[in-house]
């Protein structure tokens, strides 16, 4: 079986055989523990395997404006919330802004409640977060932390 993988460190996308217990990184040379990264795809053709790796990398770099903001998140509030948030709902572009703004050195749930608060939202950062993944907006290097692609 194999996957195809994002480097924490590079964020380089790269397909593995998922029974190896490590691999390295042809960008930068880092050692990981495959059975601990996050396997974005998976298969058992090779050639498959080729395809997912160039489809992952061309997402990473292609402008975030080619996706669309068809992606629109919403909470229901009650009237005395919506007059003390400016808007609650998080489009596409919204998730990405926020999630480039703490692209530093990767972010947990806590900083973006914090980011989000910023901007005047009041949602669910664990659902922002599932959203954002699921988009490919950001990346989970590990448990909990976050990058964006």
């Amino acid at each position: 079986m194999f996957g195809v993988i994002i480097c924490p460190k590079c964020n380089r996308a790269r397909g593995v055989d998922l029974s190896v217990k490590t691999s390295k990184c042809p960008g930068c040379g880092l050692h990981s523990e495959v059975d601990r990264m996050r396997t974005y795809f998976q298969t058992d053709n090779e050639q498959e395997l080729a395809e997912l790796v160039r489809r992952t990398s061309s997402r990473m770099q292609h402008s975030i404006e080619d996706y669309g903001d068809d992606v629109i998140l919403a909470r229901q509030a009650t009237e005395e919330q919506r007059k003390k948030t400016r808007n609650l709902s998080l489009d596409f572009d919204g998730m990405v802004m926020i999630a480039r703004s703490l692209s530093s050195v990767g972010f947990g749930l806590d900083d973006l409640k914090e980011a989000l608060t910023k901007e005047g939202y009041d949602l669910d950062p664990a659902k922002i977060a599932s959203v954002m993944l699921n988009e490919g907006i950001v990346y989970e290097p590990k448990p909990g932390r976050f990058r964006p692609l």
